[in-house]
């Protein structure tokens, strides 16, 4: 018997958002219930956690949290449907995530690439967040690779302004900047493929599944402490790691 789920969204960054609703589309296709997804801004911590909703997904109504319905018989752990989805699944699911304005910039014959640093800085970082000198070795890393696959174009997104410099210096390469976090994601999604010039991004693990990309990531998954493998593996991406 089909039934309604109400599942309370996460209020932090958009790539965490969309992975519930990958998940939960997958859910959706493998049960035929209902799906009202409570869009989170209501409890976010950061004033620039807070989105509005622009864009759709097939099947899944995703309405804003109100203060109403935070009283309501939630969802809130897609770990409690008991399924492990294939990557094939997953790229499915990413699909039917489609932006609801104009994406005015085309980015398809420049190659991504992601950089996160920002709050994930750590001394000694929790799951998910990294030392500066991890960081530092990723944007090196995705420096070189540009280098030596001859990189000409780049369309450049993340909270690390200075790169821009460092890039046209360094490479002398075309880079294209983004110019809000929507736009960002669906324009790092419908590029060649994806550097993760950093550990753990659900931003750039997301837009690689929404636009089918191989993602390049810098740091061999078994260096890395269990807790983080089992974030990057989980969201089952067309993963490479460079070396």
């Amino acid at each position: 018997m089909k039934k309604t789920i109400n599942f309370l969204g996460r209020p932090d960054g958009l790539g965490n958002r969309f992975e519930q609703l990958i998940l939960l589309k997958i859910f959706q296709e493998k049960t035929g219930n209902e799906v009202v997804y409570h869009w989170n801004n209501l409890q976010s911590f950061r004033s620039d956690r807070k989105y509005d909703i622009r864009f759709s997904i097939e099947g899944i109504q995703v309405v804003e949290l109100t203060k109403e319905n935070l009283n309501k018989d939630f969802e809130k752990d897609y770990n409690n449907f008991g399924y492990i989805p294939t990557q094939k699944e997953f790229l499915a699911a990413a699909a039917q995530i489609k932006p609801t304005f104009t994406i005015n910039q085309d980015t398809s014959d420049c190659v991504g690439l992601h950089i996160r640093r920002g709050d994930k800085i750590k001394v000694n970082p929790p799951p998910s967040e990294m030392t500066s000198e991890q960081s530092q070795y990723c944007i090196q890393k995705a420096f070189d690779f540009c280098r030596h696959e001859n990189v000409k174009k780049i369309f450049l997104c993340g909270d690390c302004p200075e790169i821009l410099s460092q890039l046209r210096d360094e490479l002398s390469i075309d880079v294209v900047l983004g110019s809000d976090e929507y736009m960002d994601f669906f324009c790092l999604s419908q590029t060649q493929y994806i550097l993760l010039a950093s550990q753990i991004s659900s931003f750039a693990f997301c837009a690689s599944l929404v636009g089918n990309k191989t993602l390049y990531n810098f740091i061999d998954p078994k260096e890395m402490r269990e807790v983080d493998r089992k974030i990057l593996l989980r969201f089952n991406t067309k993963l490479v790691t460079y070396n």
